[in-house]
């Protein structure tokens, strides 16, 4: 393989992936687990940041409500 090719792949791939090794050996000659264990780096990570933004998500929209109807909902208008 090309080193300017296996260098790029590691300065692309090398701030997502931090293990198995980017290295030019592995790189030049990728067996089935060498992939499985980068696609399995990458959707944990994906994994991470889905779920941190959720619970972001959530408790940012726990926070709006408290703020708009209040904690135990006094803001709020019931027809009745």
């Amino acid at each position: 393989m090309n080193a300017a090719v296996v260098k790029r792949t590691q300065e692309a791939l090398g701030k997502v992936i931090r293990r198995p090794p980017l290295t030019e050996k592995l790189l030049s000659k990728p067996p089935f687990r060498y992939l499985h264990d980068i696609i399995t780096e990458f959707f944990c990570t994906l994994l991470s940041m889905v779920t941190t933004f959720w619970m972001l998500n959530k408790y940012l929209w726990i926070n709006l409500l408290n703020v708009v109807v209040g904690p135990t909902g006094e803001n709020c208008t019931r027809a009745g």
